[in-house]
């Protein structure tokens, strides 16, 4: 931390009332842009106008010497840089601790988001392809002079070859999937030089009035009226506006995509979803830890199937305990439009996310089949598990993690890739209710009595005939599930019950749980709350284990049991 004087030049603070969640983001980019900074100049004197600034949790200030537009000008070239690649390096995400590839995606969703408007970037080959260069007919001083103002020196080379492209492509091998990204190499783009955006042009100190912005400094100020241009622009204070500068820092980059069949269709017109996670930081320390944890989030993680799973996946990491109710909003940026050539915000939604909610979606993170890189014949895929998406819009609306699941396979599944998705992840979903604190007596009732009707029915079918046991219990499982995705009434609901609930004989479940049971099975709670009960409690009984990749293992043991018997039980298999 470096002091400033008592009177800084920019002093900004995490409560001010005139502030919305896109500034406070900001100002979390900008304090995590100057903590990195002091570890590349630890004294004001190594800086440019000996600038200083003092960060607290709640607040940032700033103070220098000699023109404002100077000062800030270094400033924002530090903060905002282009690597050897091409590619945009953001300071205050120290971008040395970042993967690779992860540079790389933050680049591609950064440029088709905050700054997809040609005019906020350029790339290397736009600059002399404007001018009309022709190396062979320029003068030798000239030569010389473009060789001075490349900021890569290579790039000279690669010009006067005529092999200068601004388009690169980077293969990377991941889980024995091979993925070809490519992006745009950039020189500059517009946060390194808007302080002249900022400062009056004639003193080169700060405007002090209130300036203009536009949807790429704050996503969302967009003029609308081109007649009454002039008086319809939105304004934000100079130091609002430069806090906004910072708001790419505070970020989470993701990408908004369907099930895999929904993925090879679209790949005829490659249409691309962009998310922007946006944190509402409560305390700027805190905040930039969590941000900075996300640095290293495997790049199948970086693709996710609802805005609320987005939501999630900022704080995914932390941990429960020490973790406070935070709040973020989302925006999905849409298809590209071709005629405009930019991707409108389509969506903009805004989450509270809860130590609890964190808790049961973190239990789904864990057990729940993670993401997974598909090799094609010229690219790749991402299967997403699309269950963690349904939970985590759930949990968000307070809803039990089961709600509308027989709506979502019925109308929402025409692949029937859900409900393949239900079968491969029976233990994880049965762990999950197991652990679910939110859970109710009386619906963990209604499953348990369920999870004994098919122990019994099951072991049966295992006694007659071992051997064939694991594929008839498979057919009568899906089977059951069929049978209740077929219930449109109540009548046919309550009827199925009946028939499970006979066939496997005495409960002792039921018999110890009746109060909590019966008011479920006979009507007075909505059947279609109890339907979706008995749709997960069947897809939560585990069927069949992984013993390893190739070979799985039925057990027909009593599985409603201590979850730590449970686990060990399923390892020793």
């Amino acid at each position: 931390m470096t002091t400033t004087s008592s009177k800084p030049k920019i002093h900004l603070h995490l409560n001010a009332p005139d502030t919305t969640i896109i500034h406070r983001a900001g100002l979390l980019g900008l304090w995590m842009t100057l903590k990195q900074l002091e570890k590349r100049f630890p004294n004001p004197s190594q800086r440019v106008g000996e600038i200083s600034w003092k960060l607290t949790p709640y607040s940032v200030s700033l103070d220098w010497k000699g023109q404002d537009k100077i000062v800030l000008d270094w400033l924002l070239k530090q903060a905002f840089q282009i690597d050897n690649r091409g590619l945009i390096s953001l300071t205050g995400l120290n971008p040395q601790s970042m993967p690779l590839i992860n540079k790389i995606h933050l680049h591609q969703v950064l440029t088709h988001t905050l700054l997809q408007y040609n005019k906020n970037v350029t790339p290397i080959t736009r600059r002399y392809k404007v001018l009309g260069i022709n190396l062979k007919k320029t003068a030798l001083y000239l030569l010389l002079n473009l060789l001075i103002k490349l900021p890569i020196p290579w790039q000279f080379y690669l010009l006067a070859k005529g092999k200068l492209d601004s388009l690169k492509s980077l293969t990377f091998k991941l889980d024995q999937v091979q993925l070809t990204l490519s992006y745009e190499q950039l020189i500059t783009y517009v946060n390194q030089n808007f302080s002249q955006q900022l400062c009056n042009r004639k003193t080169n100190q700060l405007i002090e009035d209130c300036i203009p912005i536009v949807s790429w400094l704050y996503p969302g100020a967009i003029v609308r009226h081109e007649t009454i241009r002039k008086d319809n622009k939105c304004k934000e204070p100079t130091k609002y506006a430069f806090a906004l500068l910072f708001l790419p820092v505070a970020c989470h980059y993701l990408i908004l995509s369907k099930g895999i069949h929904e993925q090879i269709k679209s790949r005829k017109t490659h249409p691309i979803k962009c998310l922007l996670v946006i944190p509402d930081p409560i305390n700027l320390e805190e905040s930039a830890q969590i941000r900075w944890r996300l640095n290293n989030t495997k790049y199948q993680n970086l693709y996710v199937s609802s805005l609320g799973e987005a939501a999630f996946s900022y704080y995914v990491k932390e941990l429960t305990n020490n973790f406070s109710t935070q709040r973020c909003q989302v925006i999905l940026y849409g298809n590209l439009m071709k005629k405009y050539k930019f991707r409108n915000p389509v969506e903009i939604q805004d989450f509270q996310i809860k130590p609890k909610l964190l808790q049961t979606y973190q239990l789904a993170n864990r057990y729940l089949l993670k993401n997974k890189l598909i090799q094609t014949e010229f690219s790749f895929l991402v299967r997403l598990n699309l269950l963690k998406g349904i939970i985590a819009e759930n949990l968000l609306k307070r809803k039990p993690i089961w709600k509308n699941l027989w709506l979502i396979l019925k109308q929402q599944d025409s692949s029937k890739e859900i409900r393949k998705q239900l079968n491969y992840n029976q233990h994880g979903l049965f762990i999950m209710i197991k652990n679910n604190q939110d859970i109710t007596k009386a619906h963990n009732a209604f499953i348990d009595v369920i999870h004994e009707a098919l122990k019994i029915i099951y072991a049966q079918i295992y006694q007659d005939n071992p051997d064939a046991a694991p594929k008839r219990i498979e057919r009568e499982n899906q089977k059951l599930k069929s049978k209740l995705l077929d219930c449109y009434k109540e009548d046919t609901f309550r009827h199925l019950m009946a028939k499970l609930f006979s066939k496997a004989g005495n409960l002792s479940t039921l018999n110890e749980n009746r109060t909590l049971v019966l008011p479920i099975i006979t009507g007075k709670v909505d059947w279609k709350e109890a339907r979706d009960i008995a749709l997960i409690a069947l897809s939560s009984y585990p069927t069949k284990a992984r013993m390893n990749q190739e070979t799985l293992v039925f057990f027909a043991f009593p599985l409603l049991i201590e979850d730590q018997l449970y686990r060990l039980a399923f390892l020793l298999l």
